[in-house]
């Protein structure tokens, strides 16, 4: 009666079951799923892109700093 919690656990508030019906409308409705391949496609083919000019930029960036007759040579490798 004085408004203070007295149970043991609290009931959770305003609670919404609604399964799977939100993943089957990604695949069944056309105004949701293409948006959504294209965009997965771009994603995909973005992170890869990435991947593979990061590891390019490294690999060249390593060779010029091997390189023998690159002045302050000793510089580029300390940055």
């Amino acid at each position: 009666e004085n408004g203070q919690f007295v149970g043991s656990t609290v009931s959770p508030g305003f609670v919404v079951n609604i399964g799977t019906h939100n993943f089957e409308r990604v695949w069944k409705d056309d105004g949701i799923k293409e948006p959504f391949i294209s965009i997965f496609i771009w994603t995909i083919v973005f992170s890869a892109l990435t991947v593979v000019c990061t590891l390019v930029i490294g690999l060249v960036l390593a060779s010029v700093v091997q390189w023998e007759a690159l002045k302050g040579r000793s510089i580029y490798r300390l940055l």
